[in-house]
């Protein structure tokens, strides 16, 4: 088709041919029941690997078909990168663990999370553990920030504490802020 265009002389043709990897046997591959999840995950993983940046309507495509066959994997792709997906085996109960304390780390270390736990807490101070965790758990509600697995010692991502107790509670003493405020 392409050399009848060329050759009747009234087209000018700029043509690429690309060549797509993913047809039939890839999607029966994906949607099969017989092989493992496993087996389909590390399919899907190669898949979006060679996929790399969506730049056509094919690419787009493929790639909501990939999310409709395993999300999990294709957020876990995103979000941790082929290696640690390997690492964690394709495990789902590690992938989903490992993307909430990802995305927990990006979002605990946003700018507008540490200025609020900085202007909440002072260094050179002493505060209850009790009074630590729950500030800690509201600031970061307030940001959509998961709050598993926030403990009074999470404080310590943002301040250089030392433990302390006295008479009537537990709680950390905080020498100096671990970010520059500006």
């Amino acid at each position: 088709m392409h050399n009848a265009y060329k050759e009747c002389g009234f087209f000018n043709i700029d043509f690429e041919q690309i060549i797509y990897s993913y047809g039939d046997y890839e999607r029966l591959k994906i949607e099969s029941n017989i092989s493992s999840i496993k087996e389909k995950r590390k399919e899907i993983v190669a898949l979006l690997e060679q996929l790399g940046e969506c730049y056509t309507e094919e690419d787009f495509q493929l790639r909501c078909d990939l999310e409709h066959a395993d999300s999990l994997i294709v957020k876990a792709y995103d979000v941790l990168g082929k290696e640690e997906i390997e690492k964690l085996n394709y495990s789902s109960s590690k992938l989903k663990a490992a993307i909430i304390m990802k995305q927990h780390q990006q979002g605990a270390h946003s700018t507008t999370a540490i200025k609020l736990i900085n202007g909440y807490f002072q260094a050179q101070k002493w505060y209850s553990s009790n009074n630590i965790k729950a500030k800690i758990i509201d600031i970061f509600e307030e940001l959509d920030i998961p709050t598993k697995g926030v403990t009074a010692k999470t404080i310590k991502d943002y301040f250089e504490a030392i433990e302390k107790r006295t008479k009537k509670a537990r709680g950390y003493f905080l020498i100096k802020s671990l970010f520059i405020q500006r």
